[in-house]
């Protein structure tokens, strides 16, 4: 089987934004962050509140929450522009034993069994090579092939969350 991707900047971006925000304290820490910037504007504008002293230390706390997607976005284009193997057209091959990877400047092979784990999200096959290292394919280049990759997947044994 064949399947033929390419990332641009913006799509790794809302990648990295989507992995970033799934998990919960992120999500909590944020709607917590736009709470305080609120108390705290209330409180800066005159208005009573429930707050004794000035909220100084919850104001910039809450602007530090809330700047992490631009410090995620910097950090993101620095890391996708330093990876030039990102923003290559890559071929990948699987077989039932192998994975070939094929860019415009390497060429590369694994085994399935050096495979961490396989995890689908709702945009995303992940091809994890380690605990924080992966191949990252959009579900959209894998046309009508995906039922085959799924099945491929469980015939390797490698651990693996799939959707049905």
């Amino acid at each position: 089987m064949r399947i033929t991707t390419k990332l641009d900047f913006k799509t790794y971006y809302r990648f990295t934004l989507s992995m970033t925000y799934r998990r919960f304290i992120m999500v909590f820490a944020t709607i917590l962050a736009i709470l305080w910037l609120i108390g705290s504007s209330i409180y800066f504008f005159g208005y009573n509140t429930f707050f004794v002293d000035p909220p100084y230390f919850l104001l910039v706390v809450s602007l530090i929450i809330l700047s992490f997607p631009i410090w995620l976005a910097y950090s993101a284009k620095k890391h996708f522009n330093s990876n030039l193997k990102l923003k290559e057209s890559i071929v990948y091959e699987f077989y039932p034993d192998i994975i070939k990877m094929t860019g415009e400047s390497f060429h590369s092979e694994m085994s399935w069994s050096t495979v961490y784990k396989v995890v689908e999200t709702k945009k995303w096959i992940l091809i994890y090579q380690s605990r924080t290292a992966a191949n990252l394919l959009r579900i959209s280049d894998f046309e009508d092939k995906l039922d085959e990759f799924k099945a491929l997947v469980k015939e390797t044994k490698v651990k693996a969350t799939l959707s049905k």
